[in-house]
């Protein structure tokens, strides 16, 4: 006894076809990938000549005509007129900024992309995700723009990035805080006293808190004590 041929559908891979004429009709009738239906189970099987049940389908495949050989359909070729590099990289920043979804870009013309920029435009800003104020270094509440002491007596001033999160950095050779390393927050142990803040100002003629050059035309004594009269008050030092 002979066994019949099983010919699957290229398609939606329905079992079993065992004459050529049969998979056409199919192909040409209810194939449920040519007539938009569910794609059924990949446990069931078509019975005798009706689609009672199915097998799923893979992705969509093409048919040759007389054979049963089926080919991966090709990748969609890209739009005639692309958007250009300058259209995706301003909707990049659009989106980021917004917190729109990305699109396809491979398939976006230069007209879509004009449409996609004109909306996402006009589209509000996402709001700013809520700052995570830093954890206290021994007791201590730290602030953007001011200056501590480590244990060994360095000084780390404490900056606010751009996302709202606190770093420290250390003075470099010039007397600048430009030096940043990891971790300094968590060596921070106290305020800076007024004598440091005045050694500070002595040494580099620039206030250790604002970094201003330190002069006695407005105050008259910012050079002698070795800090400014604001920032005196703003951190609590002696003035006067």
């Amino acid at each position: 006894m002979s066994t019949a041929l099983l010919i699957p559908c290229p398609l939606c891979d329905t079992l079993p076809f065992n004459e050529p004429q049969e998979l056409a009709d199919h192909l040409a009738g209810w194939c449920p990938a040519r007539t938009g239906e569910p794609v059924p189970r990949r446990d069931h099987v078509r019975i005798g000549g009706f689609p009672d049940t199915f097998a799923t389908s893979t992705p969509v495949r093409s048919f040759s005509p007389g054979g049963t050989r089926a080919t991966v359909a090709p990748t969609p070729a890209r739009p005639a007129n692309p958007c250009s590099d300058k259209q995706e990289s301003f909707i990049r920043s659009l989106c980021d900024r917004t917190g729109a979804e990305l699109p396809d870009f491979t398939t976006l013309d230069k007209r879509a992309a004009s449409k996609l920029i004109d909306t996402l435009k006009s589209t509000p800003a996402a709001p700013a995700p809520a700052r995570t104020p830093a954890a206290p270094s021994h007791g201590i509440e730290l602030e953007h723009g001011r200056v501590y002491a480590a244990a060994d007596g360095t000084f780390i001033k404490v900056t606010e990035s751009k996302a709202g999160n606190l770093y420290g950095k250390l003075l470099d050779s010039d007397g600048k805080f430009t030096d940043y390393q990891k971790g300094l927050l968590g060596r921070i142990t106290r305020h800076l006293t007024a004598e440091e803040a005045a050694r500070f100002g002595h040494e580099h003629s620039r206030c250790v808190f604002c970094s201003h050059n330190l002069s006695d035309e407005k105050d008259g004594r910012s050079v002698d004590v070795g800090y400014g009269p604001i920032c005196a008050d703003k951190y609590g030092l002696p003035w006067g």
